[in-house]
């Protein structure tokens, strides 16, 4: 993919994010690069700015901002939860 490309669906996963921050109180944030393309399917890793975010509302977050991108954009991601 390319970079230009790249940056914008970052963008738009963060802007997601950070809609979804306003709403349930979890500030997440995606790191700029994926980490595998696989099947067509690019991963992002996303962390908890504070380092804490309970498990559904982190999911529950990954899950509704997955199908917002490919509403939006048509683009296959997965949004990866951080590992500690």
């Amino acid at each position: 993919m390319e970079q230009v490309k790249l940056q914008r669906l970052v963008d738009l996963i963060q802007s997601l994010l950070n809609d979804r921050r306003n709403t349930t109180g979890v500030h997440l944030e995606v790191d700029k690069e994926p980490f595998m393309e696989e099947g067509g399917w690019l991963q992002f890793i996303v962390s908890p700015v504070n380092g804490v975010a309970r498990a559904e509302r982190y999911a529950d977050a990954l899950a509704e901002v997955e199908k917002a991108v490919k509403d939006r954009s048509g683009e296959q991601i997965v949004l990866v939860p951080a590992r500690d």
